[in-house]
């Protein structure tokens, strides 16, 4: 199936892979299907949708930015463990091997501990290598994780936040998990009028000459949020929890150090993303006013950073 996310097409090849997405995410938002791919004349140069969609990678004019092949026989290759993350007694691992990266998740403990989900990216190619689809949760995370990797190079990343609209302009809200970020985007739902979700965990950002632009995701956590939509970004916002309401405007260094922690952390620890990871930031910092929030879980916090960005009497 072929789809389009921050306006990128991917495509994701193998068994049964349509309804699995369907199920574990809203993906048939973000489907490509034939009559939208020649209203956009996706191919270009009259290839037929159906072969392209199903072999993208012998179809070049479709141009998806990655390809992965699910289903493969493969093992772990022997490789160099870069970072590995363990939540809810899964553990995630991103390698380096000679000529790519490898990215493994596996039960931490108890029964079948073995890798229940692999796959391998080579340097500078899209087309990615994936085992059997065994646990449809943990395939959601590794395409997430894919996906990161084949947009890294073009300025676009998801970023770890709450993310409102109003005014046909985003505020993204950032945060360590816990300090209230959806909490916050609620406030705004209840006590802003006309401010709507775009997404409530992962939102992709990217930047262009054009400006630095919010887009929905089939990522949104645990609230069902998965909008098929771009908005230019007003402002960016970290938040911290306080006694009271206060909102101050970041220098540079600042605004660097607030949204760093916020894109893919395993990108830290690989220098060809941090680089990428890096450039991305020095963009939005350029063009987006990034603010610190220290706030009370109130509608008066919500209102503080409206009237501040969006200049409300």
């Amino acid at each position: 199936m072929l789809y389009r996310v921050a306006g990128k097409y991917f495509a994701v090849v193998g068994p049964d892979v349509r309804a699995i997405l369907g199920r574990i995410g809203r993906f048939d938002r973000f489907v490509v299907e034939e009559d939208d791919a020649r209203g956009e004349n996706l191919d270009g140069r009259g290839e037929d949708f159906e072969s392209c969609a199903e072999n993208p990678e012998a179809n070049p004019a479709c141009d998806p930015v990655m390809t992965m092949f699910t289903g493969c026989d493969i093992a772990p290759l022997p490789a160099e463990t870069l970072y590995g993350i363990e939540v809810e007694g899964v553990r995630s691992v991103l390698e380096r091997y000679d000529g790519g990266h490898q990215f493994r998740m596996f039960r931490s403990s108890g029964a079948g501990t073995g890798t229940e989900f692999i796959f391998r990216k080579p340097l500078d190619d899209g087309r990615i290598v994936a085992g059997p689809i065994a646990d449809p949760a943990m395939f959601h995370f590794g395409l997430w994780m894919a996906f990161n990797m084949a947009l890294a190079p073009l300025r676009i990343t998801a970023v770890h936040s709450s993310t409102i609209v109003y005014r046909q302009r985003a505020v993204l809200f950032l945060g360590e998990s816990g300090v209230g970020k959806s909490t916050h985007t609620r406030l705004w739902l209840n006590n802003v009028e006309g401010s709507w979700l775009l997404n409530d965990d992962s939102p992709f950002i990217a930047a262009g000459p054009e400006g630095c632009f919010a887009h929905g995701s089939p990522w949104s956590g645990k609230t069902p949020c998965y909008n098929d939509v771009l908005v230019p970004i007003a402002a960016v916002v970290r938040l911290s929890q306080a006694p009271r309401n206060r909102l101050y405007r970041l220098s540079p260094v600042e605004a660097f150090g607030a949204l760093y922690p916020s894109v893919p952390p395993a990108f830290g620890y690989d220098p060809q993303f941090t680089d990428h990871a890096c450039r991305l930031i020095s963009d939005v910092i350029e063009t987006v006013p990034l603010y610190r929030l220290e706030c009370l879980p109130e509608p008066s916090a919500a209102r503080l950073v409206c009237d501040e960005i969006f200049h409300r009497q």
